[in-house]
């Protein structure tokens, strides 16, 4: 993990983006290109939320998820690779 976050060349095959703004920047650039039919991705979205007591906060996000400006970051444990579901301190 910390040969990644130092941006190690040993690692860099293994990897697009940089652990930095500019990555994440570039990150975001790249995937602006390929097409998403978001309409049918908040359709379903809403969808799979009917019928549930939902706060108005989450219709929102769900719907400005419509806006070919709006991204979502999924994050992973990925640092457990291996290892299992542990957790390190850096």
């Amino acid at each position: 993990m910390v040969d990644y976050l130092d941006q190690a060349p040993a690692l860099r095959p293994f990897f697009e983006f940089d652990s930095s703004w500019e990555g994440f920047d570039a990150a975001l650039k790249l995937r602006q290109q390929f097409h998403i039919n978001r309409g049918a991705l908040v359709q379903h979205l809403h969808l799979q939320y009917e019928g549930l007591n939902t706060d108005e906060k989450v219709k929102a996000n769900i719907d400005s998820l419509a806006d070919a400006k709006t991204f979502t970051v999924i994050t992973a444990h990925q640092p457990n690779l291996l290892t299992g579901p542990l957790y390190f301190f850096l």
